[in-house]
């Protein structure tokens, strides 16, 4: 895998956290 695809990977999931946290706290 190269770097730009594992650095996109690791954006969106810390975004669906954040995301995540809004809704359910």
């Amino acid at each position: 895998m190269d770097e730009q695809s594992k650095f996109s990977r690791k954006l969106i999931s810390s975004v669906k956290e954040k995301l995540a946290q809004l809704y359910f706290n």
